[in-house]
């Protein structure tokens, strides 16, 4: 590659840009912060992060102490390397520090193990050199892509308000997103005005990732039969949304006090009568700060939602983390033995969602596969961490058996010339023991297991080219990457 003048570029990109293109809350956080902070700049190499870096340089009127950090999935061999080498010769040639890390790629990661993976260490890096905000190259596109993310999970306003100009995230850190308010196509222009290179990343030309599955077909084609703009219109809703979101909060923290009161009781008798979307939210806030609570899920704040509203029982399950009782307008956390035995069998009938003692949730859906559906599923494609696709014929049983795992407990996995053991099979994996105490398996209504979240399914409930009827499972446990 050539030489840059990279100083160049961020004059070129200084005369560019206007003041108004960038987000004016994560500009004047920025410019409030004291001479000489240290701010992580998170940089891939590709487009967006290379103009957020020429932008910080050079419109940010704060003398701040940049520090591009660079993670290296390691998925696209000598491509990948030479990502880092890009980002280090960008560093160098703006005088900034820079610190690149390459990643022990888990076999077959998923998109949200290597967001973790790459959180984490912007995270720590960011720490080491005791700073706490982090410059993020998120812009329009991404705010498109991710409300479609969410929608299809069910996001309220706190989720579908995401990305946001101004986050907090873990552990104090402050996540900033300068380039919210652009385009993909404008920052590409801006750049190539600015002489300024960048790195493509071709995988995201594929379609493995829902992500890019959305950029590259579902976008564009939502684009073409739209009269509007797509990207301001989500960009204003999102704006909206955020705003309705710090309304409940406000709102709530007037009712029921601030949400850093840890406590095993939440008193929500100021609540009854009041909408049930400030209900779900207080309970929500409470349940995460709640020792020994390992997880929630939707299902399980809505439980409790239906409990306080008088559609439920008295009592919610925690799992093996606890109990949750209702009684006079005041919830109450029980914390019980977690090295509590098992739970029993539950009854899946087709059709319908289960919440299991843990309060993540399982479905049992029947269906008719058209032929594209089903190449999909005999390509691979499902995630089988989450998802799994058996054989049912039509007439066959009306629902399945979910229990936890029990040593002993073996079946025949797909392709494979015989029975192995469960446990085994999570051995070979390196699945925690914590976690296998709380995954699911799926059982035919013998109780024979047919699927457990994280391995393949059984070989004799395999669909193949002939299958017409199918029974879709599926298990979803969330944690603190829940949004409301």
């Amino acid at each position: 590659m050539d030489q840059i003048d990279w100083e160049d570029c961020e004059n070129r990109v200084a005369q560019l840009v206007s003041r108004s293109e960038l987000d004016p809350r994560a500009m004047a956080f920025l410019e409030t912060l004291p001479s000489g902070t240290p701010v992580g700049v998170a940089c891939s190499g590709g487009a967006d992060s290379v103009l957020l870096t020429l932008v910080l340089q050079s419109r940010v009127e704060s003398d701040l102490k940049w520090v591009l950090l660079h993670f290296d999935h390691g998925l696209r061999g000598r491509e990948s390397a030479e990502d880092a080498r890009f980002v280090s010769r960008l560093a160098g040639g703006l005088a900034l520090s820079c610190h690149c890390q390459r990643w022990k790629t888990p076999g077959d990661p998923t998109e949200q193990t290597m967001r973790h993976a790459r959180f984490s260490f912007l995270h720590q890096a960011l720490q080491k050199m005791g700073g706490s905000v982090l410059c993020l190259g998120h812009q329009a596109d991404d705010v498109v892509e991710s409300m479609l993310m969410r929608i299809a999970r069910g996001s309220g306003a706190a989720g579908l308000s995401a990305p946001r100009p101004c986050q907090k995230a873990f552990g104090g850190i402050t996540h900033l997103r300068p380039l919210l308010r652009m385009d993909r196509l404008r920052i590409r222009s801006i750049l190539s005005d600015a002489h300024a290179p960048w790195r493509e990343d071709i995988s995201n030309e594929g379609c493995r990732f829902l992500r890019n599955r959305l950029r590259n077909s579902v976008v564009p084609a939502w684009k073409e039969v739209e009269n509007r703009d797509l990207v301001s219109g989500a960009l204003l809703a999102r704006d909206r949304l955020e705003d309705d979101d710090e309304a409940l909060e406000i709102w709530l923290s007037d009712l029921v006090g601030a949400d850093d009161r840890a406590g095993a009781e939440l008193d929500l008798k100021i609540l009854e009568g009041r909408p049930r979307a400030l209900v779900r939210r207080a309970i929500d806030r409470w349940a995460r700060q709640l020792p020994g609570l390992s997880g929630i899920s939707r299902a399980w704040v809505e439980a409790l939602v239906d409990l306080f509203q008088g559609a439920a029982s008295n009592c919610v399950s925690a799992g093996r983390g606890g109990e949750v009782t209702l009684g006079d307008g005041v919830f109450r956390f029980r914390k019980i033995d977690e090295s509590a035995a098992g739970w029993p069998d539950l009854n899946l009938p087709l059709g319908s969602t289960v919440v299991l003692p843990d309060g993540s949730w399982v479905r049992a859906r029947r269906t008719t596969l058209e032929a594209r559906e089903r190449n999909e599923i005999l390509s691979g494609n499902p995630d089988p961490s989450n998802e799994a696709w058996i054989n049912v014929p039509e007439g066959g049983p009306a629902g399945l058996l979910v229990r936890s795992w029990r040593p002993g407990d073996r079946y025949r996995p797909l392709g494979a010339a015989g029975t192995v053991k469960i446990g085994d099979q999570f051995t070979n994996r390196k699945i925690p023991v914590e976690r296998r105490r709380i995954l699911p398996v799926f059982c035919l209504d013998d109780g024979h297991p047919v699927w457990c979240p994280e391995l393949p399914p059984a070989e004799e409930v395999r669909l193949n080219e002939e299958s017409i009827h199918a029974v879709q499972l599926t298990y979803c446990w969330s944690t603190a990457t829940f949004h409301l």
